[in-house]
């Protein structure tokens, strides 16, 4: 898991653009070289969506919340979390915010998001963007 943190308009979601972009457009020109995604599926959601897919935050599955905003069947979760996927939840402070999410809270989620990819129940790699002071 990769953590981008930066004050409001330092280019976090910018950056998360370019990559969208570069993954959209393979054959440009880029740092990225022509081959990084290969093989690879990208998926960016912005937090504050989700939360408003699902109203409550699920401190103890997050994947629950994450694979029900990206409509993935409960039958079909086994096989997707097997699958090369590179998965961008940008926004994590806005969803502290609208959330009131508490300090031992957002430890929690985020060790509960961790355990399934340490364990290799899900292989997806994740990068979370935020505010300064919202992830320890």
């Amino acid at each position: 898991m990769l953590f981008v943190e930066g004050d409001a308009g330092i280019g976090k979601t910018s950056l998360v653009s370019k990559i969208a972009h570069h993954y959209e457009h393979p054959n440009e020109e880029s740092e990225l070289g022509n081959d990084f995604f290969t093989g690879t599926r990208l998926i960016c959601v912005q937090l504050g969506d989700m939360l408003e897919t699902s109203q409550t935050l699920n401190i103890e599955h997050p994947w629950e919340d994450i694979f029900q905003y990206l409509n993935i069947a409960k039958g079909d979760r086994k096989e997707e979390s097997k699958r090369r996927y590179v998965l961008i939840l940008d926004g994590f402070d806005k969803l502290c915010m609208v959330e009131s999410i508490q300090e031992d809270n957002k430890v929690q989620y985020f060790k509960n998001l961790s355990r399934e990819l340490n364990v290799g129940w899900i292989c997806w790699k994740v990068i979370v963007t935020s505010r300064p002071n919202y992830i320890n």
